[in-house]
């Protein structure tokens, strides 16, 4: 049950020392994330299903075998 259909948002916000416009900006963001975020979303997939195959390399070995298997290119600062 959320808490908002209990209480009135402005309480909750009261309680928790946020406004009320920083809550509602946090939902829409939650609810409809941006294209960078499905991007990098769709980027940490790609390295989990790499880093299941070959679990004892780091993300250097990672990079380099998704650059070499798919030819995408991370930067070793971006790489999940």
């Amino acid at each position: 049950m959320e808490l908002s259909a209990k209480w009135p948002i402005k309480d909750l916000c009261d309680a928790m020392c946020v406004s009320r416009s920083g809550v509602y900006k946090f939902r829409n963001r939650y609810f409809n994330p941006g294209p960078k975020l499905k991007k990098r979303l769709e980027d940490v997939a790609l390295f989990q299903k790499y880093h299941d195959k070959f679990q004892s390399h780091g993300y250097r070995w990672l990079n380099a075998k998704i650059q070499l298997d798919l030819g995408i290119k991370f930067s070793n600062q971006y790489a999940p």
